[in-house]
């Protein structure tokens, strides 16, 4: 048999030790806490690095002449490339997918006789506008506009 004898002062010893306990939760709660925050910078950062990764670009032309009127959207129906889907040939909209910094830079060309006056439209503002007009002879006119766009904001040619 096995005898097991406790002193005072060992007791006191394990008094002293479970008083330990109590800062040792106070490391673990704020380690928590820390990690928690931590968890929430990540997800954070995860969010902003998928918006900013996303690379955005398109080229569409008009694969045959067209007559248009005076506020016509322009529909350049040959898309060449479409990085980011932001660009839709049935309605000649582009769509900011995610916000950011763009350049935009079309070029219109005018077959005689009379004049052609286009324009790039942002959310229905003119954002620029160029001309072509000559009876003799075929005119080309081009704008390049940069503009930051909101996620979701259109803009198109008329």
């Amino acid at each position: 048999a096995t005898v097991v004898r406790v002193y005072a002062d060992d007791v006191s010893s394990l008094t002293s030790r479970s008083d330990d306990v109590n800062p040792l939760a106070a490391v673990v709660n704020q380690q928590a806490t820390v990690i928690a925050q931590l968890q929430a910078r990540l997800s954070s950062l995860e969010t902003w690095k998928a918006t900013q990764s996303k690379h955005v670009a398109f080229n569409a032309h008009l694969a045959h002449n067209v007559n248009v009127s005076d506020g016509d959207t322009i529909k350049f129906n040959a898309v060449d490339m479409n990085s980011g889907g932001g660009y839709s040939a049935l309605t000649g909209i582009f769509t900011a997918p995610v916000a950011g910094v763009y350049e935009f830079s079309f070029k219109i060309t005018h077959i005689p006789p009379g004049r052609l006056h286009s324009q790039m439209m942002l959310e229905g503002t003119v954002i620029a506008e160029v001309s072509a007009e000559d009876d003799n002879f075929s005119d080309r006119a081009s704008a390049d506009v940069v503009s930051h766009l909101r996620a979701g904001q259109r803009g198109w040619v008329e």
